[in-house]
């Protein structure tokens, strides 16, 4: 005697809309590329447009590093890559692409990694490290947090396997 068995059970569960955690995950998706062309517009570029660059680079004055330019380039160089990935990651979000998954766990993990070696290299330049990064280490503490949350859930959820299916 043969069973019939519901296709639902037997076969990966798909899912039409993107719903539960998903939605959290796509407004910080979508929500990526604002807060970095904001950093790159308000923070970053004005250090290449002014003096501001002169001053930290040139040997001779008062605040002069030679890990100032390598910094600063590392800097906006790796904001600019997460700039470009994110803006990737919302069009494949969005058409459920079946890469999302690896490539958002790649952004978080990618991400982690570049606020932890930004906070060390800076702070091989003695202005930064004697004073207090509050910042620099929320940011660390963020991206371990993000990291700690969706890295497992886009490796074991049942939703995300359902839903990035294209």
């Amino acid at each position: 005697m043969s069973e019939i068995q519901d296709p639902i059970t037997t076969e990966k569960q798909k899912y039409q809309n993107i719903g539960g955690w998903l939605i959290l995950v796509g407004i910080g998706i979508v929500l990526s590329p604002l807060r970095l062309l904001l950093f790159i517009g308000r923070d970053l570029l004005p250090v290449f447009l002014s003096e501001t660059w002169t001053t930290l680079t040139t040997p001779g004055t008062q605040i002069y590093h030679p890990f100032w330019g390598p910094l600063l380039i590392f800097e906006l160089l790796g904001n600019v890559f997460f700039l470009v990935f994110s803006l990737v990651l919302v069009i494949f979000f969005f058409q459920k692409r079946k890469a999302l998954p690896p490539m958002i766990i790649s952004f978080y993990l990618l991400n982690l990694f570049f606020v932890v070696s930004d906070h060390f290299l800076a702070n091989l330049i003695p202005l930064i490290a004697n004073q207090s990064d509050q910042g620099s280490l929320m940011e660390i503490f963020r991206s371990a947090i993000v990291s700690l949350i969706w890295v497992p859930y886009f490796l074991f959820s049942k939703r995300v396997k359902g839903t990035f299916v294209n």
